[in-house]
């Protein structure tokens, strides 16, 4: 289904077919490893006064990163994927870009992200949500757990899925 949105900072127009998009496993240290990091900084840490460029990044070089580019090679939505054994997985930050908002994007990434960490025997997954996220977790199917504590200065809670 195709949707379009339009910016209002800069009126700028974006018309994707979500469920045409391909899920890429993007390589640590690649061009598009890099690209990806400017948007997670964008939208999950420059808001918080943080840049990610502060974090050490050598852990990722274990885990798998994945996106849906655009057809200049940008990320417009990107996901981190750390396998904690045998059949569990972490998701970590999930980033859309601000423009892509509300098509779709985030569920089509979720889902093909899932069904190839459950195709891989993966069993479950959890994240760390941004308590203003869990509404959007809970429909994929996540269930909250524990407390909710503070990560990069928000809220979160645990969140895990059974994915069999």
């Amino acid at each position: 289904m195709k949707h379009t949105t339009t910016t209002e900072q800069t009126g700028q127009s974006v018309e994707l077919d979500v469920e045409a998009l391909e899920l890429e496993h993007i390589l640590y240290g690649s061009d598009a490893y890099y690209q990806t990091l400017e948007l997670r900084d964008q939208i999950l840490r420059a808001p918080l006064g943080l840049s990610i460029w502060d974090e050490d990044l050598k852990q990722e070089s274990g885990q798998h990163h994945f996106a849906f580019l655009d057809t200049n090679d940008r990320p417009l939505a990107c996901l981190v994927a750390v396998p904690l054994g045998e059949q569990r997985v972490k998701l970590r930050q999930m980033a859309v870009a601000e423009i892509c908002r509300g098509m779709g994007l985030g569920r089509a990434l979720m889902q093909q992200v899932e069904q190839l960490i459950r195709d891989a025997g993966m069993l479950e997954a959890s994240l760390h949500a941004r308590v203003s996220a869990q509404g959007f977790y809970e429909r994929m199917g996540y269930k909250a757990l524990g407390d909710v504590f503070t990560e990069v200065t928000v809220p979160h809670v645990l969140m895990v899925k059974q994915l069999s």
